[in-house]
């Protein structure tokens, strides 16, 4: 009853129309009183979503009326979708003074240009999805959190925490999983190389402070505590999925494969010799 009278004395108290009403950047629609999101309607008065998340067929343990996973604290959907991922279209020495530009990822997204990096990257997030390859859910929340994280061309994978930015090289690793004092080695696409990094990204924003806490911390197999996070918690699933190698320890060899999603060499393309 309060909240009714409030809500009519603002009304009637102030001339000046404010279609932005929710979070002053989402627009209430006149004739259903509802606010338009871009992918469903919210009713404010009775708070309640009029349609299910598009995307909820991928997390069948949330209701498909939750926003932001139950997590508004932590989450936002702005529409949402920020994975940025940056390219150079000049080539010699006139692309150390071109200004890179860069296309927002949304998962399932088809990118019709002309860019090979950015392809790469767009397929290669949308292969791990697609496959269900992400059993927890992190591209979807990584695009739907307020922090951006972009993903830039480089010689080697890394995440940089100081700026959010992911340093992929879009080539493949070979791995070794140490069991019985011998090793058994198997191979990973440069999808799975991104996943991983982005493995780090979404632990550095949803679970700062054990992140901050293991990036440095000594892991005899690992390296670092973090390292055996991500590649136990995303990384090992996602490959037995995709049925591409696993390793239990941080080493690894690159492998310049035919492309992100395969895990078979340029050589062995050459060879003729099957794809794992």
């Amino acid at each position: 009853m309060i909240d009714a009278i409030v809500r009519h004395y603002i009304s009637h108290t102030f001339c000046l129309e404010n279609n932005y009403h929710y979070s002053n950047y989402k627009e209430l629609d006149n004739e259903t009183n509802y606010t338009y999101f871009g992918a469903r309607y919210y009713d404010s008065e009775l708070s309640v979503w009029l349609s299910v998340d598009p995307m909820s067929d991928k997390y069948p343990s949330l209701s498909p009326y939750c926003y932001t996973a139950d997590n508004p604290v932590v989450l936002v959907d702005p529409n949402g979708n920020e994975i940025r991922i940056y390219y150079k279209e000049k080539k010699g020495i006139s692309r150390l003074f071109e200004r890179s530009k860069y296309i927002t990822y949304t998962p399932g997204m088809k990118y019709t240009g002309e860019n090979n990096f950015v392809s790469n990257a767009v397929d290669s997030l949308n292969y791990i999805y697609n496959k269900n390859a992400d059993v927890e859910g992190i591209i979807q929340q990584s695009v739907a959190t307020s922090e951006i994280v972009n993903v830039k061309k480089s010689f080697s994978d890394y995440y940089d925490d100081s700026k959010n930015t992911i340093y992929w090289s879009t080539k493949g690793m070979k791995t070794f999983y140490k069991i019985n004092g011998t090793y058994e080695v198997g191979k990973q696409s440069g999808a799975l190389g991104l996943f991983h990094e982005l493995g780090h990204f979404y632990r550095d924003i949803f679970k700062h402070d054990e992140f901050e806490k293991e990036k440095n911390m000594i892991d005899q197999d690992y390296d670092f505590v973090e390292e055996r996070r991500v590649i136990e918690e995303y990384e090992t699933p996602a490959a037995i999925i995709l049925n591409q190698g696993i390793r239990n320890n941080h080493w690894a060899k690159i492998l310049n494969t035919v492309d992100p999603l395969s895990t078979k060499t340029r050589k062995e393309q050459k060879n003729n010799v099957p794809m794992l």
